[in-house]
């Protein structure tokens, strides 16, 4: 009879772990869009010194772009200071969601030029990654890269030789 109890148990368990499972990306959505719907959840923002942190800029904000801006956002120390994309629409939406403050340009070339940026996030079109890239670590910008980070195997040379001239932070990778 103990071992019909504990096989019981352990379906429910089973269970209630796999109902959770199930329901979590949905829970996770709607609580997303809480801030969409123009209500804020006051939390504490604890006070990172100036020197910790970080002000990024993000090329290309399509859906790629907004995503990853929104994965590097959500560390403590981050700041969005600028974005760039060829579309008026991704800007005004840049805008929308985090404040009018916020430089934007057609031109990726000027948030190269800006001081104030650390670090930029390339999500644009596969073709530009290389370009971007390099250019931005020969202006002294760290640099996350969507993938693939090139689509020729000699751009693949150059952005090593960029990185390791500027020794700054490089990673390639994908969100999601």
């Amino acid at each position: 009879m103990a071992n019909d109890n504990s096989r019981r148990k352990f379906i429910k368990k089973l269970s209630s772990s796999t109902l959770f499972a199930i329901a979590a990306p949905t829970i996770i959505a709607e609580a997303a869009s809480v801030k969409d719907k123009g209500i804020q959840i006051l939390k504490r923002k604890s006070k990172v010194p100036a020197n910790d942190r970080i002000n990024i800029a993000s090329i290309g904000l399509g859906i790629m772009g907004f995503g990853n801006l929104k994965a590097a956002l959500s560390r403590e120390g981050v700041e969005l200071v600028s974005g760039a994309d060829c579309y008026d629409g991704h800007l005004l939406r840049l805008k929308e969601l985090y404040g009018t403050d916020i430089k934007t340009t057609r031109n990726y070339e000027e948030i190269l030029d800006d001081p104030a940026v650390d670090g930029v996030i390339i999500s644009t079109p596969d073709h530009w990654h290389a370009r971007q890239a390099i250019a931005a670590m020969k202006k002294g910008k760290a640099v996350y890269c969507e993938k693939p980070m090139v689509k020729r195997m000699e751009e693949g040379n150059e952005i090593i030789s960029a990185h390791k001239e500027s020794k700054l932070a490089f990673q390639v990778g994908s969100q999601w």
